[in-house]
């Protein structure tokens, strides 16, 4: 009954385009990965035209405890048998109760509970007048960009009051001591301001904000600077210990099935969201490329070996190809509607900008935005579209992402050993 529920009203929202843009939880082609680069992409648009970025974290502390009644009166007259699914009951030793009624919360499975979730929160972004909201479940962004912080300071203490009046009226709280402020900017423009201005800061109620120099959201610890540090060295951190508990195994017979699980912990780490934390330094990236030697001797089991025979003999390319690997799949499914439309928006076509026909007017060949500052090339828009244009065009009309992934590696060995 619940997916029965879940499909229609899923589909009647999403074809009727009710549900809020950047809302990206539990739908299709939305993921962490879009709404981060969504979020990333336009930081780094407004540093780009010399403008600070204020952004606050929002913790809301109730935002799955879900008031039927409300819910219902945002259904738009759905009759309430639609909520009347949301019951509970209790498997004691393969012993079901009976089932007894919820009156407040959603089902925490992937069935019905996002949707609702949808429903309930969907109309936070009207309360906002001046402010961009990213959501995805409780995970709540509100930014502002000007070139005077004391204007973005002021644009989200007067946004942050009314999201706490909508909480209010939603019977959601937000949890002032776990939501933060940040200000993002280069690092130039950080190191004038720590030096000339300090912001009157974010008030809310009879407090401020607190201010932050880094914080996490949807998996990735994000700096002010964006440099990544903190998130380069957590995965460092989190690898290098992985390694000294299963190095411990080695003498016990399970050691085999301790490099498959060693495998996967590494590129599970490696790849989550890189396309956005990948844009590192260069001597970041030596390190989490001296880790990946690390890893393929302690899942080989050798000592010396070339680091070129080591990671061709475990198919793994280092982790600056590996950025760009996953960049040129998003680009793939962006370019061919298996991707948001917050992110497609960005990319258009040389054909469909010049009416002669010129060298860069192929059919597949993408625009690429001008920057002002080196930061900016970091950026999914202009990093992404630069590895799209490079690549031939044999691969980029590849006819679904697997044919991609599988034309694009056989390009990438050959490329290798040339």
């Amino acid at each position: 009954k619940k997916t029965h529920v879940k499909l229609h009203l899923t589909s009647y929202l999403e074809s009727n385009n009710l549900l809020y843009s950047r809302q990206s939880w539990f739908r299709c082609n939305h993921s962490c990965q879009t709404a981060l680069i969504n979020l990333f992409d336009e930081w780094l648009s407004a540093i780009d035209n010399n403008e600070i970025l204020g952004t606050l974290f929002i913790d809301l502390s109730k935002a799955f405890v879900v008031n039927h009644g409300i819910l219902l009166e945002k259904m738009y007259g759905t009759h309430e048998s639609t909520v009347k699914c949301l019951k509970i009951d209790i498997n004691v030793s393969g012993t079901l109760s009976n089932c007894g009624k919820v009156s407040f919360g959603v089902p925490q499975d992937p069935v019905l509970g996002p949707t609702l979730i949808w429903v309930y929160i969907n109309d936070l972004l009207l309360v906002l007048s001046e402010c961009i909201a990213d959501i995805f479940a409780d995970d709540s962004t509100i930014s502002a960009h000007n070139k005077n912080i004391d204007q973005v300071a002021s644009t989200l203490s007067d946004e942050l009051q009314q999201v706490n009046k909508w909480c209010e009226n939603n019977h959601v709280a937000i949890n002032i001591p776990t939501t933060k402020l940040m200000f993002v900017t280069s690092k130039p423009k950080h190191r004038h301001l720590s030096n000339t201005h300090k912001s009157s800061g974010v008030h809310f109620l009879d407090s401020v904000v607190g201010e932050s120099s880094s914080e996490r959201l949807l998996g990735v610890t994000i700096n002010h600077d964006l440099s990544w540090n903190t998130h380069i060295e957590t995965v460092i951190k989190k690898c290098n210990t992985f390694f000294i508990h299963c190095l411990e195994f080695r003498s016990i017979s399970l050691f085999s099935k301790q490099k498959t699980v060693l495998n996967a912990y590494i590129l599970y780490h490696f790849d989550g969201c890189c396309i956005i934390w990948g844009n590192c330094t260069s001597v970041k990236e030596d390190k989490l490329v001296k880790l990946q030697k690390r890893a393929a001797r302690a899942i080989l089991d050798v000592d010396f070996f070339s680091s070129k025979t080591m990671l061709t003999q475990l198919k793994w390319m280092t982790f600056p190809k590996r950025v760009v690997y996953h960049k040129a799949i998003q680009l793939y499914k962006t370019v061919c509607g298996e991707a948001p439309d917050y992110v497609k928006k960005y990319f258009v076509f040389t054909s469909e900008i010049h009416s002669r026909l010129l060298r860069s007017s192929s059919n597949c060949q993408l625009c690429t935005p001008t920057p002002n500052t080196q930061l900016f090339r970091n950026s999914f828009i202009f990093s992404g579209t630069s590895i799209g244009n490079s690549n031939p065009e044999y691969i980029k009309t590849a006819s679904s992402v697997k044919h991609f992934k599988s034309l694009y590696l056989r390009w990438y060995k050959q490329s290798s050993q040339n």
